[in-house]
């Protein structure tokens, strides 16, 4: 989903990436001077050149290893400019050069990944997955031990532990419970547990348990 390939080959490529990333910053009210600009922008454009990809990433074998070698240079680099520091309140220290890759390496992601108009119906699609399951599993940890089977069976058996331990369990335990038990499910399990809670697909008997 990077386009890898055109910051080499489209100075247009690199400057559209500079100015969405620029101009979102200043919408988060993250923004940051025009010097500061600049400078990100140079640290930006030596690694567009240095990537070494000119054409479309099919994921070949010439691909894969051209990547990781450039990965793991970088890695390397950013090591060897990191460095502990006797102050408390920032324990490490990065050379500034590096620190402006890393930031603008993020953005990439950022930019042609997470904000993706593609996207942004499924991301709401899981929005809409984990408020609904967040709000099944909150009323179920409020009420009794027997509400407590629409959670998956680890979690179950976490709050009769819970019960056990305090009694009745403070609402910030119960609340990170579910918490927890939402983030442990993977991407089809807390799909299919909301199509079943919402009667979308009821699923059926023969399914495995999710615990």
């Amino acid at each position: 989903m990077i386009p890898l390939e055109r910051f080499a080959e489209s100075e247009s490529e690199v400057d559209g990436f500079l100015n969405g990333v620029f101009s979102r910053w200043d919408d988060e009210g993250k923004g940051v001077d025009s010097r500061t600009q600049l400078r990100l922008s140079k640290s930006f454009r030596g690694l567009a050149m240095a990537l070494g990809i000119n054409e479309s990433y099919q994921g070949t074998l010439k691909q894969r290893l051209s990547l990781r070698s450039f990965t793991s240079g970088l890695i390397g680099r950013y090591i060897r400019a990191t460095r502990l520091s006797e102050d408390s309140a920032k324990p490490l220290t990065v050379q500034r050069n590096a620190e402006d890759e890393i930031r603008m390496l993020k953005e990439l992601t950022r930019h042609y990944v997470i904000k993706n108009p593609a996207l942004a119906t499924q991301q709401e699609g899981f929005r809409r997955v984990v408020r609904t399951l967040f709000g099944v599993f909150a009323d179920a940890v409020h009420s009794t031990e027997n509400d407590w089977i629409v959670l998956p069976a680890r979690y179950q058996a976490e709050l009769r532990r819970l019960t056990e331990k305090f009694g009745t369990i403070p609402l910030e335990v119960r609340i990170r419970t579910v918490a927890d038990a939402i983030a442990g499910l993977s991407d089809m399990e807390a799909v299919r547990l909301y199509q079943r809670l919402t009667g979308i697909a009821p699923g059926s008997i023969h399914e495995l348990k999710i615990t």
